[in-house]
């Protein structure tokens, strides 16, 4: 693993955002395609506004959501509807593979994503003070299957009692795919849930209280953090 800290938010936004670009190019260059896949929330806004300005063939780009709320696309708490005001509206010609999908085509969302994205090119991550990434809460029904590195199953239908909406997310599994990872996180409190994740045992179950030890362990070889206060 490698961290990344930075003097204020707009440099960390600015950082990652030419760092994913340049990942993305490289992408494109070895093949005629590339795929990402991006945090929701509100810490991302300011990435996601750097990355829209880079220069890049982006109509040879597929990008897609880490995790979504299971809400239609103009709901406030949709992840599709941060990606649409922060990044879409400035690059149009960009493939969006949604993930919002009524439980009846989860199959189909879940081939979609496999055949336009997967494996990821670059893969940007979130965490919440509870350590979790994605949509794979502490709480969750499905964390141990959502965190098992073998699992076969790249898209995850996700509730817990303390999260407002069911969700899908991204497995470890399919994250661990991708060429590049990055971890972007904001705020005193994250780094040390961050750094609790490292002091953890190895231990089976420890994941299953930190979910984020989950992609210390077994996804360091790419993974890089960027934190700024």
């Amino acid at each position: 693993m490698k961290l990344i800290e930075y003097k204020d938010r707009q440099q960390q936004a600015s950082y990652l955002a030419t760092a994913v670009a340049g990942q993305l190019n490289a992408a494109l260059a070895a093949g005629n395609k590339a795929s990402l896949a991006v945090p929701g929330g509100t810490t991302p806004a300011p990435f996601l506004q750097a990355l829209s300005v880079q220069s890049l063939a982006w109509q040879q780009v597929n990008i897609t959501l880490g995790d979504e709320r299971q809400v239609p696309a103009e709901h406030e708490r949709s992840n599709a509807k941060l990606l649409r005001d922060n990044f879409l509206y400035a690059v149009p010609e960009v493939k969006f593979q949604p993930l919002y999908a009524e439980a009846e085509d989860l199959a189909t969302t879940r081939a979609a994503l496999s055949a336009n994205c997967l494996p990821l090119s670059v893969c940007v991550l979130g965490m919440g003070t509870d350590g979790h990434f994605a949509s794979l809460f502490p709480a969750a029904a499905q964390l141990k299957q959502g965190l098992d590195p073998m699992n076969k199953d790249v898209l995850l239908a996700v509730t817990a009692d303390n999260i407002p909406e069911p969700r899908l997310s991204l497995t470890l599994a399919a994250i661990l795919q991708a060429g590049h990872i990055h971890l972007l996180i904001t705020g005193a409190e994250k780094k040390r849930v961050l750094e609790q994740a490292e002091r953890y045992e190895a231990k089976p179950n420890a994941a299953l209280e930190l979910p984020i030890q989950a992609l210390l362990r077994h996804g360091s070889a790419q993974l890089t953090v960027h934190y700024a206060a």
